[in-house]
């Protein structure tokens, strides 16, 4: 059963198989980086990352996954979009151990 971290407006969310994570994605930057917390609808909180991938035939997607990756830990392969693939505002499934994601999801905002 999923759980919340900090409230239901919380970007991170765990579940049984790893964590959920929303994101909302500024390609084309200067830079890659976390920007910290934004609200982005109903009080619904996202993880703005900036990312110097062009938002063109999915490189900004292959970016966010390859950095997101490497923030967790994880394996490429364990990072998944599942929704928003053409869209700015993204969220991901990163499978792995809920707990040692939920804490690191913390670290990063």
């Amino acid at each position: 059963m999923p759980q919340t971290l900090s409230g239901p407006a919380n970007p991170f969310r765990t579940s049984s198989e790893g964590l959920r994570l929303i994101v909302k994605l500024q390609p084309a930057s200067r830079r890659n980086a976390i920007l910290g917390r934004v609200e982005i609808a109903d009080g619904q909180q996202a993880l703005k990352i900036a990312l110097t991938a062009p938002p063109v035939d999915g490189k900004a997607n292959t970016a966010l996954i390859a950095f997101i990756a490497k923030q967790f830990g994880l394996a490429k392969r364990s990072v998944e979009i599942e929704r928003g693939l053409t869209d700015r505002v993204k969220r991901l499934h990163l499978r792995g151990d809920s707990e040692g994601l939920a804490r690191q999801a913390k670290k990063l905002y």
